[in-house]
């Protein structure tokens, strides 16, 4: 399975996608700042 161009399997590096959801109240600065914890 592939997800983009990146692998997604048993033998595979793991990959975790996160979901924000509605967790910024509607703030985009939080949502910015929030994937920007994740990504790091």
């Amino acid at each position: 399975m592939k997800i983009g161009n990146r692998s997604i399997g048993q033998n595979e590096p793991l990959l975790i996608i996160a979901e924000i959801g509605i967790n910024y109240g509607g703030h985009v600065g939080v949502a910015k700042n929030m994937v920007n914890l994740i990504a790091s």
